[in-house]
């Protein structure tokens, strides 16, 4: 008898962890509600034969084109991820459509471009191997080679206006976009990009500067600067979840240990400075407070990656939190509230007033991946 109640109690605690904890039964219906909201929206899309939807604020739509042009892939990325977890075969379908219609560069700046295909094209390559996008990421991998220049990094924006011509901005802001290079065998250039990063860009105390102005003759450190952030010495939070997102990406790919080290530092800068929702402030330095729930979501996908990566539960528990906070009512917009986005309360340009508490495309894009990373956890 006492083996028998031995059994069964057994039995019953390999069922108990088998079973979805509150939180992944509310994430797999966030990605079902997902799948319904994004296919519809991509049929518009479609038809309409318009840019890729940014942002939606103030009840107006705001499209991914212009100086928004950056971000036009995150779209068709989360289409990409939601027809892969949905087994959806309309919805890649319509990515597939989407994707091809940024087949050449026109009218896009090479860095911008190189955002949209990381997400899009590199993504759809993943799933379907299709040789157009292959022959897209290798016309981009090459024109973004060119932008190497006596100094080891990414020339990721244009020369700096009224300074010499020698003198570049480099950002933390395309940190995730160098992946798509890995994958089509230019990985030491992302090497070479990280580590001309870490010297550049990361601070000791773990935080990173936005960006920095370099003179590429020498090459030698000029300033620091800041569009996104209070000022050039603050830390402003979404350049702090790219910073973690890029470097245990980089890690993941080269198993390069200096990478690690980096992730963890940045890592543990920002769970030191997280409130307890897990929702920073736009800029951690700042006395403003604007949560940023894309900044967030950045978050989380990489916190949860940097788990898989070393075993650490911590990383883990923070995710936690930050899924549970924006799945919660106070982030996650119904159906029919915010244009078919599913975040609210994101900050484009806080110093600017630009899309202050509004649903950010990218913030969608990273908040459906680090809910399906959790969950195949």
């Amino acid at each position: 008898m006492n083996k028998l109640k031995v059994l069964l109690f057994s039995l019953c605690a390999m069922l108990s962890s088998c079973a979805d904890s509150e939180l992944e039964i509310k994430l797999k219906d966030v990605l079902e509600d997902a799948v319904r909201t994004y296919g519809m929206k991509a049929i518009e899309v479609e038809k309409a034969r318009v840019a890729a939807p940014f942002a939606f604020a103030n009840g107006e739509e705001i499209m991914a084109d212009g100086e928004n042009s950056w971000a036009g892939g995150y779209f068709i990325g989360s289409l990409w991820l939601l027809s892969q977890w949905g087994e959806d075969a309309i919805l890649q379908e319509s990515a597939d459509v989407l994707t091809y219609r940024y087949k050449e560069p026109k009218g896009i700046d090479i860095s911008e471009l190189t955002a949209v295909v990381n997400v899009a094209h590199y993504k759809g390559y993943n799933i379907t191997k299709n040789p157009r996008y292959e022959e897209i990421l290798g016309m981009v991998t090459r024109l973004m080679s060119n932008s190497f220049y006596k100094v080891p990094t990414y020339r990721m924006t244009k020369p700096v206006e009224g300074e010499p011509s020698t003198y570049h901005r480099v950002t933390i802001n395309y940190m995730p976009a160098i992946e798509c290079f890995h994958g089509i065998g230019w990985g030491q250039n992302n090497v070479i990009h990280g580590n001309a990063v870490k010297k550049y860009l990361c601070r000791e105390d773990g935080s990173v500067n936005e960006g920095v102005i370099l003179d590429m003759s020498n090459p030698s450190w000029r300033k620091a600067f800041s569009v996104y952030g209070e000022n050039a010495e603050s830390a402003w939070a979404r350049g702090q979840a790219w910073a973690l997102y890029g470097y245990t990406m980089l890690y993941r790919l080269t198993e390069d240990d200096a990478f690690l080290k980096q992730s963890k530092k940045i890592a543990g800068y920002i769970m030191k400075n997280l409130p307890a929702d897990g929702i920073p402030n736009w800029d951690f330095a700042s006395e403003k407070q604007q949560k940023d729930s894309s900044a967030a979501a950045i978050m989380a996908s990489a916190f949860i990656d940097l788990y898989g990566l070393t075993g650490d539960v911590s990383y883990l528990q923070v995710a936690e939190q930050q899924l549970t906070t924006l799945s919660s009512d106070e982030y996650l917009a119904k159906a029919d509230e915010c244009g078919g986005f599913m975040l609210k309360h994101g900050v484009e340009n806080y110093p600017q007033s630009k899309l202050v508490d509004a649903s950010l495309v990218y913030g969608d894009y990273y908040f459906i991946e680090a809910m399906i990373r959790y969950l195949n956890r």
